[in-house]
């Protein structure tokens, strides 16, 4: 089979990776569609699995047997590549529900286009059906949307920590925090955006935030108690202010997609501390303790038809954040002082039952290519 990995962000290549290593050991021939609207600009850090190819027209969507893109994400060649591909199958890879929140803002229209979605787990997709209060189109809807896990955490074969610690000169005889930098949430608004990076915390702290600063000092703090080395992963994207500097002893961006340098990262650390983030879900893969600020009201930060799967999935007792199994703990305004200045270096194994209940069953490129190849079969018997 001819699969084409639509690559319409150079990030994506860790959600794609896997599954292209997966299908050239089954066999498939395996290209990267890239738009150039993606290339230009833009670099694509670390090796690629397959050859590259730039996407021009849809005739080339066409010329595959199976088209793979990322969580149902919109581009404006799709439409014309959909109509131009009638047999080529159209599939998305899943990436942290966000598939599930593109049905939620669009309706099931949002799978009109698409042959078979992917999604992490079998109790994401139920909720995501009780949350839709459907009438009718039930089994179709099942039909198109298949637990199948999470793709990123199969990156994570072959990794080890002491080999990931040596590639990154991070230090083999202490312990290493890594500490997720701040993104900027564009929901907050640009002034409690402002207030939230602002030095000086009293703005933030009259709007009811804890400032980031604030979190810094106290990330630090835990550190130098427990003689820990504080490694602060961060992306572009997250444009981090210059005092960030001041408080951890080493800041890495994304030096490759391919390996992920996240992955490689968080296998190096020994415990994870991020701020209402999903990189938990790839610390908790690792095995880390985790804990993860909450500096300001989720509901401002959020969109808001995405707010009861960070109830269910993430806040509540036995969610992401908030697992004594996992070994992860909240920390609100009003309790993150008092808890990162008391609390001892975590110690034991986490068993991984909450996070499960997001990504779904392990090997995911493995039950997704199972899934395509059944379809193609299916579609080439009718």
């Amino acid at each position: 089979m001819q699969i084409g990995f639509f690559l319409s962000r150079p990030n994506q290549l860790r959600i794609h990776g896997p599954v292209i290593r997966e299908a050239i050991r089954r066999g498939h021939e395996c290209r990267l569609l890239v738009p150039l609207d993606a290339l230009h600009g833009h670099n694509m850090p670390g090796a690629t699995p397959c050859p590259v190819e730039p996407l021009i027209t849809p005739a080339q969507v066409a010329a595959v047997d199976a088209f793979v893109g990322v969580a149902m994400l919109p581009h404006p060649m799709l439409p014309a590549a959909r109509v131009a591909a009638p047999r080529t199958l159209f599939c998305a890879l899943p990436y942290l529900q966000e598939e599930l929140l593109r049905v939620l803002t669009d309706g099931m229209d949002a799978l009109q286009m698409w042959d078979l979605v992917g999604t992490g787990s079998q109790e994401g997709l139920e909720f995501l059906i009780g949350q839709l209060r459907l009438a009718t189109g039930e089994d179709w809807l099942r039909k198109r949307v298949v637990p199948v896990g999470h793709t990123v955490l199969d990156g994570l074969e072959g990794m080890d920590s002491e080999t990931c610690r040596l590639k990154h000169g991070l230090p083999a005889g202490q312990p290493i925090i890594c500490f997720g930098t701040a993104a900027r949430s564009h929901l907050l608004g640009k002034w409690r955006v402002g207030a939230y990076l602002a030095r000086p915390a009293i703005l933030a702290n009259l709007m009811g935030m804890t400032a980031y600063i604030q979190i810094l000092r106290a990330v630090r703090t835990y550190a130098d108690r427990h003689g820990a080395f504080v490694l602060a992963k961060t992306r572009d994207k997250h444009r981090d202010p210059r005092y960030v500097r001041r408080y951890v002893d080493r800041i890495i961006s994304d030096e490759s997609h391919w390996p992920p340098t996240t992955l490689e990262v968080l296998m190096a650390s020994h415990l994870y501390i991020g701020i209402a983030s999903a990189m938990s879900i790839e610390a908790a893969a690792c095995g880390l303790p985790q804990y993860t600020f909450l500096p300001y009201d989720l509901r401002r930060a959020e969109h808001p038809l995405y707010l009861p799967f960070r109830q269910r999935f993430y806040l509540q007792a036995g969610g992401l954040w908030n697992s004594v199994a996992l070994q992860s703990r909240r920390l609100d305004r009003d309790n993150f002082s008092q808890i990162l200045r008391e609390a001892p270096w975590p110690t034991g194994p986490t068993q991984l039952g909450a996070l499960y209940r997001i990504t779904g069953q392990l090997g995911a490129s493995e039950w997704f290519l199972h899934v395509l190849e059944q379809r193609r079969l299916d579609a080439q018997n009718r």
